[in-house]
């Protein structure tokens, strides 16, 4: 999909910048960000229409985003604090992953705090892909930045619309003043990268990777400043620092994993100082926790950047390829030893056929590693075959390990499972 999008922009940006609304369809990229319904949670709704020179510059734009006045408002929601879920638990038990629909908007974001809050006895670690069609977004500005001049990159749309939504966001989740100076700096630093790719007119695989690495590092923020702001002490982690590593392959690189699981063990924690934590609401009225609490210690959620890592040699940001954001995830689980990661769909889990298709297509309740990898394989689009391979290499290490020892090799290959659910449905089992 990424080398599809940059073709498609090579092909139209040639020469000058264009409107990227002519190829970017699906992609919402003129400027215009996902309306909220704000139904029962009163986030704010907006739409930005800037007035374009039809080369996608807008005439009247600013990194400050669009003016109040411009924006539609409803009253942000009333923060109201959530209940730490598995507050006494003193390891983590689930990893959670949502992908950018999930993660689209204020409200999206409101629904999936709800979720990662709603099941009091797992003590999660959370995964997440970049807001809505940000990615896409990313790529397009990157492409435009090549062909425009450096004083007019700021006026892109693509960037503008990246600059509204995630403050828009911020603003309808009352998100407070530390991670806002964080977003504000990221996003200062994203325009600087593209004056860079505007004054050299390249985009390398390497800056690619850097460029598009913004969308996780943006909505990750966000949200553990959200979870903060509703009481649950949470900590937001970029992949690369947390030590996944890969090869040097930029846009694809492979997950190393002995280079990679020590690390995330050893940065990954259950239990972080309270003096280190942004926390409002009522310290997420937290119970049980036992010595650590009573040490100043405070159980968090960890939310975590998908699709990410750090090259072994060069240190610089590389991506996993497609599917990089699921294969983040198994492979957290796999390395802290978690028995189930979720990954949260808008289907009721990996379905007999393909429901657009077939409206009766009804869930298939268990799968083996193989048949999983199969399918996802020849095209089961709700499973990527990147995200089996920590299962694959779990397998393969448990019968090294049985190989060594009297066990058998059956031992403990069942204690490591993937489950589709859907974000829209929670009462199904996936």
């Amino acid at each position: 999909r990424t080398k599809a999008i940059i073709m498609a922009a090579s092909k139209v940006t040639k020469g000058s910048c264009v409107d990227v609304r002519r190829f970017a369809s699906g992609h919402r990229s003129a400027a215009v960000a996902p309306r909220a319904s704000a139904s029962h949670c009163g986030v704010a709704a907006w739409r930005l229409q800037p007035s374009t020179r039809g080369d996608g510059v807008s005439k009247r734009a600013s990194l400050a985003g669009p003016p109040r006045a411009q924006a539609e408002r409803h009253s942000a929601p009333s923060l109201r604090t959530l209940e730490i879920p598995g507050s006494k638990r003193t390891s983590f038990t689930k990893v959670y992953k949502f992908g950018g629909s999930s993660v689209a908007s204020a409200e999206r974001m409101h629904e999936v705090a709800n979720i990662v809050t709603l099941f009091r006895d797992e003590a999660p670690v959370v995964v997440l892909s970049a807001m809505g069609k940000t990615t896409n977004n990313l790529i397009i500005a990157g492409e435009l930045a090549i062909n425009c001049n450096a004083s007019e990159v700021q006026f892109l749309e693509p960037l503008m619309t990246i600059n509204a939504l995630h403050r828009e966001t911020m603003d309808a989740l009352n998100i407070g003043d530390a991670t806002r100076e964080e977003v504000e700096s990221l996003l200062t630093e994203l325009s600087q990268l593209l004056i860079g790719v505007s004054l050299l007119k390249d985009l390398t695989p390497r800056s690619l990777d850097s460029l598009v690495s913004f969308g996780e590092r943006l909505s990750t923020r966000i949200f553990s400043g959200y979870l903060s702001a509703c009481g649950v002490p949470s900590i937001q982690h970029d992949a690369f620092e947390l030590g996944i590593t890969t090869t040097d392959q930029f846009t694809n690189g492979d997950l190393l994993y002995d280079e990679s699981i020590s690390e995330v063990q050893q940065k990954l924690k259950r239990f972080v100082p309270k003096r280190d934590l942004d926390l409002r609401g009522d310290e997420g009225k937290a119970s049980g926790g036992g010595r650590a609490q009573d040490a100043g210690l405070l159980p968090v959620v960890p939310v975590v950047t998908g699709f990410l890592g750090r090259g072994e040699k060069t240190g610089a940001i590389t991506t996993l390829g497609r599917g990089g954001s699921d294969l983040t995830a198994t492979f957290i689980g796999m390395a802290l030893g978690i028995d189930e990661v979720v990954v949260w769909k808008d289907v009721d889990g990996v379905l007999t056929t393909d429901p657009r298709v077939c409206p009766e297509a009804i869930p298939i309740p268990l799968l083996s590693v193989d048949e999983a990898s199969e399918l996802a394989y020849f095209g089961a689009s709700v499973l990527h075959p990147q995200s089996m391979q920590p299962l694959l290499e779990h397998q393969k290490r448990r019968m090294l390990e049985a190989a060594s020892s009297s066990s058998s090799p059956a031992d403990g290959m069942d204690n490591f499972r993937v489950r589709v659910r859907n974000s829209y449905n929670v009462d199904a089992p996936g």
